[in-house]
């Protein structure tokens, strides 16, 4: 769907923490032994992004992350603190940047105000669990009425049920006395977008950022005009975002939404199962031994 052409063999993969095992010539960031995640956008160090800083990716066009070994440039890593876990460390690099940057990269959004989150999969399990924590509302969507408890146990103001409530746009300006919702996580796409465009407040920003309902959309441009809308899309971000990330974990209790830890072995059936139904949060892929004790797993 991203337009790639990969050529196997091909390593996939885009997420990874681990430890370093091995420094090459010049390297001066890490010692062996330390904890590290990997950004995944391989050359994005700071700023906005460029097509020089973006072209390399890991798991395409760059070999990925589902492996024991991994060879990365010594810029692509962060530091881990002890209380985070390889686990919930290698939930962070794509999902877990790609809702702070939509939450925080852009205009600053200020307590109060509400954001529409699309789903309960990786992105949107993070972007919950940020916007609470920075006292923001949340209104999330899902098909599931039980995950879509699970959503407001983890820091959701609102559920609705999209399966129930097909005018679930409707819904979203009844929740916010008919203003609309400031910002719009859109993970859908597809037909989606032009509801999120309707649940907008004047000048709101929709940010677009998967398209698991489709891969084209039909807009109404007087109604994008009307209401001043941003429309922006969003791929990831920087390992500065990384780090900004890192660092909100290691400061708090909470800690990434894991759906489930599987082996490296049963990686073609997990990938096969997501077609059917999407995780809550996030899986994790066990690549070699089990992590030693570190307190914050």
């Amino acid at each position: 769907g991203y337009g790639r052409a990969l050529s196997p063999p091909f390593v996939l993969g885009s997420d990874g923490a681990g430890e370093v095992v091995e420094t090459g010539p010049g390297a001066a960031r890490f010692r062996v032994g330390e904890r590290v995640v990997a950004h995944y956008v391989v050359d994005w160090i700071a700023g906005e992004p460029t097509e020089e800083v973006t072209r390399r990716r890991l798991g395409g066009p760059m070999d990925g992350t589902f492996s024991e070994l991994v060879a990365l440039p010594e810029h692509a890593l962060v530091r881990l603190p002890d209380s985070l876990s390889f686990a919930h460390a290698a939930a962070l690099p794509v999902a877990g940047v790609t809702a702070h940057r939509a939450l925080f990269g852009q205009a600053q959004l200020a307590p109060g105000d509400t954001v529409l989150i699309h789903g309960t999969g990786g992105v949107a399990t993070f972007a919950i669990q940020l916007a609470a924590a920075a006292g923001l509302r949340s209104i999330v969507t899902s098909g599931s009425e039980a995950r879509l408890a699970a959503a407001l146990e983890l820091g959701a103001t609102h559920g609705i049920n999209r399966a129930t409530t097909p005018d679930w746009d409707a819904r979203v300006l009844e929740l916010t006395d008919g203003r609309g919702v400031d910002r719009v996580l859109e993970l859908a796409g597809g037909d989606s977008l032009a509801r999120s465009i309707r649940a907008s407040r004047m000048g709101g920003t929709v940010l677009v950022i998967g398209f698991l309902a489709g891969l084209e959309s039909t807009l109404s441009l007087p109604e994008v005009l009307r209401k001043m809308v941003e429309l922006r899309g969003i791929s990831v971000g920087s390992r500065s975002d990384l780090e900004r990330l890192v660092g909100f974990y290691a400061a708090r209790p909470q800690r990434p939404v894991l759906d489930r830890t599987i082996d490296l072995a049963d990686v073609p059936e997990a990938i096969r199962a997501l077609g059917a139904a999407g995780p809550f949060g996030k899986i994790v892929v066990r690549t070699s031994g089990a992590e030693r004790d570190r307190g914050g797993t």
